[in-house]
Parts: structure tokens; C-alpha cells; sequence
């Protein structure tokens, strides 16, 4: 008897490839990543992807880069002005 809601476990190789993806997402967080990069990388057809990626990190490839975009702008340090600014704007 099946059951539509019982995933099948990720493999040693599944969780290997799986880092790997999201490690290159990480290196790559700046710039666009499409959904044909993400499935040539991983070797997955789309939907798979996202049952794999899901089962794995508990949220859709997407999601996960949205989410690093959001983290990389937080992590961003805004440069306060230097004293010399500073000064110039305060004796102007």
C-alpha cells in the first residue's frame, strides 16, 4: 500500500549533491540563478529538485536564495561618515 505523503529518504549521494548545490547558491548569491542552472547543477528534473531540496532544507530552492539575499543585505555593513566628512558637512 502506498502513501502519497511518505517521501522517500534522501540518499548519502542525494545529501552530497544537495551540498554541493547549496554551496554554489552561496558563492553565487549575487547574482541571477535561474531554474535551468539549478536543475543542470543538480542533475534533477525540476519537480524532483524541489522534492529533494525540500526533504533536505525544508524549503524550495527559490526560497532558500530569497532568503540568502535577505541575509547577505543584513550582513552588509552600512559605512558610517568618517570624522573628516564630518567635519566638512558641520563647517559648510
Amino acid at each position: 500500500m502506498s502513501d502519497e505523503n511518505t517521501h522517500d529518504p534522501l540518499s548519502k549521494e542525494d545529501c552530497e549533491r544537495l551540498d554541493s548545490l547549496c554551496l554554489w547558491i552561496n558563492d553565487n548569491i549575487s547574482k541571477s540563478i535561474s531554474w535551468t542552472e539549478l536543475t543542470e547543477r543538480s542533475g534533477w528534473q525540476h519537480s524532483e529538485l524541489i522534492k529533494k531540496f525540500v526533504a533536505y532544507k525544508g524549503t524550495t530552492p527559490m526560497s532558500y536564495i530569497i532568503d540568502g539575499i535577505k541575509s547577505k543585505r543584513l550582513k552588509s555593513p552600512v559605512k558610517p561618515p568618517t570624522l573628516d566628512a564630518f567635519l566638512r558637512k558641520k563647517d559648510r
